[in-house]
């Protein structure tokens, strides 16, 4: 019955809302986690955060937050499918073995952006902490944040934020709360024209979210067929929840080519990167298990292994003076959510005692242009 009730407790709040005496003790942990939050305050982080050295052209770097991907379903992860077909033709640098901090959204997104990692990292310790929001924002960044899931969990006040979430725009939208991903993109280059520093632009994506795996995408998206039109999981033959999910990917697949193709547009005013990464894997029918969520030592690697990849623009890794063959290298290595804070700390050049060189994935790949040895010459202000 694992399906059935998997599917309802994720399309109903019955569970948490009406049933006595689960609802008594959930709006009271809710309300206690609440006034805790209220009355916290974060502390400082990165104090000492300033750009090492800056570019004649400043520096973009998009940070694509997945939702419900799973690198099981990648194309570029070997799967038979070929689910990433953009991805592929740009040359990414996609990490094969990378672990989530987290099973569940809540968990994996505030992780993530804490730089704890996920053997230090608890709810407590991240909320009453700064995080790279705040940190990139101390260096000199200026940040922004697009949603279209679930919010950013509380870690972005320090970012011009966006929430899209609500909106109805029928160019994107089928109804009220579900739009698809290009609608972060729209307005968005007008937006990037306008600044003059070096940015941090975070994505927040809808991505695979279940169950409504067929909401994910428009219908020119569709490949796999046939698919699973319910968001119960149990009426479905397996095959078409797994063409379901799998056209989720394609479409997302298309999203971060158009956000690559984006960079390509505005690359005339910043040297361009991008890094993606979901937040935690998916069960679709695996065991007996669909969704996402189990406790993280019971987890199977369907929720916990996640897709991961960096895509740095020929000019910037010029203008760095990156080794671009160090930089393939470095996808054979696991990695985890716990490589993201200093790696996108590394891609923005803050200095800080916050960055881990151990952890930035492409650190041992800097041929060191701070110390003004770079083929870039003139293009390095060095600080």
């Amino acid at each position: 019955m694992y399906p059935r009730y998997a599917s309802a407790t994720r399309n109903r709040s019955i569970s948490f809302d009406t049933v006595t005496p689960a609802n008594v003790f959930a709006a009271s942990v809710h309300y206690a986690a609440s006034l805790y939050a209220a009355a916290t305050v974060r502390t400082p982080r990165g104090e000492d955060a300033h750009q090492a050295y800056a570019l004649k052209k400043p520096r973009l770097i998009v940070f694509v937050l997945g939702e419900t991907a799973r690198a099981q379903s990648f194309g570029l992860n070997g799967y038979e499918r070929d689910t990433t077909p953009r991805m592929r033709a740009l040359g990414v640098n996609y990490f094969a073995d990378t672990a989530s901090c987290g099973t569940a959204t809540g968990i994996s997104v505030p992780c993530i952006f804490s730089g704890f990692g996920r053997e230090g990292f608890s709810l407590k310790r991240g909320l009453g902490s700064e995080t790279l929001i705040d940190v990139a924002a101390r260096g000199g960044a200026r940040v922004i944040w697009r949603d279209n899931d679930s919010g950013c969990k509380g870690i972005c006040d320090k970012a011009d934020v966006s929430d899209v979430t609500a909106s109805n725009d029928p160019r994107w939208c089928t109804e009220s709360a579900n739009c698809f991903d290009e609608i972060l993109l729209d307005g968005l280059e007008q937006k990037l024209r306008s600044a003059t520093r070096d940015t941090f632009l975070v994505l927040h994506i809808k991505g695979s979210h279940g169950p409504a795996y067929y909401k994910r995408y428009p219908p020119a998206f569709e490949k796999f067929v046939p698919t699973c039109q319910s968001s119960d999981l149990s009426a479905c033959e397996p095959q078409s929840v797994r063409n379901s999910y799998d056209n989720s990917i394609l479409y997302t697949d298309h999203v971060l080519g158009e956000i690559a193709t984006l960079l390509d547009k505005v690359s005339d005013q910043f040297a361009t990167a991008m890094l993606y990464a979901s937040d935690h894997g998916e069960s679709i029918g695996e065991s007996g298990l669909f969704l996402h969520g189990m406790p993280y030592a019971l987890a199977p690697r369907e929720q916990t292994r996640v897709p991961m990849f960096a895509w740095v623009s020929p000019q910037l890794a010029q203008l760095e003076n990156r080794d671009v063959a160090c930089m393939a290298a470095q996808t054979t290595i696991p990695r985890s959510h716990d490589n993201i804070y200093s790696t996108v700390l590394g891609m923005l050049k803050i200095a800080t005692a916050e960055y881990k060189p151990e952890l930035d994935v492409f650190a041992a790949c800097d041929r060191g242009v701070k110390a003004g040895r770079a083929d870039a010459g003139s293009d390095v202000q060095v600080k």
